[in-house]
């Protein structure tokens, strides 16, 4: 079994990131590193080795939802793992960390909202103790696909929470 190692992302891990998975001209990688360097968040990398095999975000400005929906718990987001190494335990142990990282602030939990066709995260997330709250959320947005053509998406995600 593969030994994962998760931690705050560095300036050096940028390039390795967007290497092992490219935001195709975005620069996300880049762009979570500076909001870390500002502390609005936290941008975890889970390493196989040397290589790094996923990343997630820890949003310490709550969720993206209406004001006090659930402002005591942070927002896990933009969380993913390099599709070679999917099924493998690398997402279980970042989102273990993730856990851990939160728990560690003092905080009453963590939420996080998942698409409602990823049945697969959505049974990770529960398998780890996250319940669906019924609120739903719709967000639009465009990004490059590997072509480089412009795909614009609506995606609509329920909220998962969890508890400490």
């Amino acid at each position: 079994m593969t030994r994962y190692d998760v931690r705050p992302s560095t300036a050096a891990d940028v390039a390795l990131l967007e290497a092992a998975m490219p935001s195709r001209g975005l620069d996300v990688h880049r762009h979570f590193h500076d909001e870390q360097d500002n502390g609005d968040i936290t941008y975890l990398t889970v390493w196989a080795d040397t290589e790094p095999v996923g990343s997630g975000v820890i949003s310490w400005l709550g969720p993206h939802l209406p004001p006090g929906a659930l402002d005591t718990h942070p927002e896990l987001k933009n969380v993913g793992v390099a599709p070679q190494w999917r099924g493998r335990g690398a997402g279980t142990r970042l989102i273990r960390s993730a856990i851990d990282v939160i728990r560690d602030r003092g905080c009453a939990g963590v939420s996080l909202g998942v698409s409602v066709d990823n049945d697969g995260a959505a049974r990770l997330y529960e398998r780890l103790g996250f319940w669906d709250t019924g609120v739903r959320e719709t967000t639009a947005y465009r990004y490059p696909d590997d072509d480089g053509v412009m795909q614009d998406v609506v995606e609509q995600d329920r909220l998962l929470r969890l508890d400490f």
